[in-house]
């Protein structure tokens, strides 16, 4: 028979140290009880059935499952009392077994349950110090005392119930944080996952409906220089010019595509070098004039902040080389102990946000900024230029909110 949770059921258990702790002091007091019978041994008449009784106590407690419902502990409680009220008509040091019981209903039953059986315990001990102690108002006097002890003895195990109690729902509220995080870690990878195929899908459109066309336009074009050369060689010029701008086009979209393919933001490279490395090429892509403003360093970012405002600055240098038709960009970052602010401002034809603004790009634009807890806006009016604004909270506690 082990020792390890003898106090407990249910919810109710006590660590195996506790349990140990406990009755190895139960055992002791039965112990120290024996021996106080031993040395006032009177006679086998007399002191036997003492030990007998004691011997039954020890034995029943040493029977108690390691988890015992309700039921059960009302039932062994019963027992053990009737043990000790037919032992008290003997002996008065019987009283202390009370003290175990004590606790052991405050452990293992609700605090109410436990209170009766403590009443009940000093009703008991009032009845057998009248037993032993005619003297009404000394046996009142003891009756009082045993029963303040009982009810300290009970509290220490009210208050053991209840700190192993907390101890076990902090262990539950960590293991479900555990879980979240678990479950959090999952779904970010998806997500990520599922960015990455977008974006792929995303640059396979475009250099299909972008490269793609020009190279098919090209080759028909080639084939019809080539049918026109000796015919009308002045025709067939114009048509090998007009292919050579596509291709050169083509070559422009081609390294905007494969910029966007390099992913700088993997190899350790400060925020402010990766968009001032972005601004080049798109100008030399381009031939579109960019004029940036970057502070160098920026504040300390998470990666989701960098990847976002990174991927922004690049998703919007490429709206405006695909649609803004502007000679001119203006790139901006600026930051204030709350927030980072990232402006790409062109001189283009600008539109009307109300009837546009609808592309996958803008999309995943605001669903960025919305993740990070920050906002997105366009500000744009036909023939006076667009501007975009990416606005991002510094305070990890924001972001994670």
């Amino acid at each position: 028979m082990t020792m390890e949770r003898r106090f407990a059921f249910g919810e109710n258990s006590l660590t195996k140290g506790e349990g140990v702790l406990l009755n190895l002091s139960v055992l002791t007091l039965i112990g120290i009880l024996l021996v106080v019978i031993v040395s006032q041994w009177r006679s086998w008449p007399e002191s036997g059935p003492q030990i007998g009784l004691l011997a039954i106590f020890a034995l029943v407690f040493l029977r108690l499952p390691n988890q015992v419902t309700p039921r059960q502990m009302h039932l062994y409680l019963s027992v053990q009392t009737l043990i000790i009220g037919i032992s008290l008509a003997q002996a008065s040091i019987f009283i202390f077994l009370f003290f175990i019981l004590s606790v052991q209903a405050m452990v293992s039953l609700p605090t109410r349950a436990g209170l009766r059986w403590i009443a009940l315990f000093a009703v008991v001990t009032g009845v057998g110090n009248l037993l032993n102690n005619p003297d009404l108002w000394n046996s009142l006097l003891n009756t009082v005392v045993n029963a303040a002890g009982f009810l300290f003895f009970g509290a220490f195990g009210n208050a053991l119930r209840r700190a192993e109690a907390a101890r076990a729902e902090s262990q539950q509220l960590l293991s479900d944080l555990q879980d979240a995080h678990r479950q959090l870690q999952a779904y970010a990878e998806r997500v990520e996952t599922l960015a990455v195929a977008e974006e792929r899908n995303r640059l396979s459109r475009e250099m299909h409906d972008t490269l793609g066309h020009r190279l098919t336009v090209s080759i028909v074009q080639l084939e019809g220089a080539g049918r026109l050369i000796d015919r009308d060689p002045v025709h067939a010029a114009q048509m090998v010019k007009t292919v050579r701008e596509q291709l050169v086009e083509g070559l422009a979209e081609l390294r905007q595509t494969l910029a966007a393919l390099r992913d700088p933001l993997a190899v350790g490279v400060s925020l402010s070098k990766m968009l001032q490395m972005l601004a080049d090429e798109f100008s030399q892509a381009t031939q579109i004039e960019i004029q940036t403003h970057i502070p160098n360093p920026l504040p300390d970012l998470l990666e989701a902040q960098r990847n976002a405002i990174y991927r922004t600055a690049q998703e919007g240098l490429t709206n405006v080389q695909r649609h803004a038709r502007a000679s001119c960009v203006t790139l901006t970052v600026k930051s204030t102990p709350e927030h980072i602010h990232m402006i790409i401002e062109d001189n283009g034809i600008g539109y009307d946000p109300a009837n546009g603004a609808s592309g996958i790009g803008l999309h995943g634009m605001r669903e960025r900024a919305n993740y990070l807890h920050g906002e997105f806006e366009i500000e744009s009016q036909p023939g006076q230029g667009t501007t975009l604004n990416l606005i991002l909270p510094l305070h990890k506690e924001d972001i994670h909110a």
